[in-house]
């Protein structure tokens, strides 16, 4: 099933995932997929 949403989102709108797998936090954050669609 395929989900769409009106608003792709923005390189600013991913900066706290990206921050926080590139921290000590995500230590324990192993198989995980974080589908960012949208974001150019």
């Amino acid at each position: 099933m395929f989900n769409s949403i009106e608003k792709g989102g923005t390189p600013e709108e991913a900066t706290g995932i990206i921050l926080f797998l590139a921290s000590l936090l995500s230590n324990h954050v192993s198989g995980q997929v974080i589908g960012m669609t949208g974001v150019i």
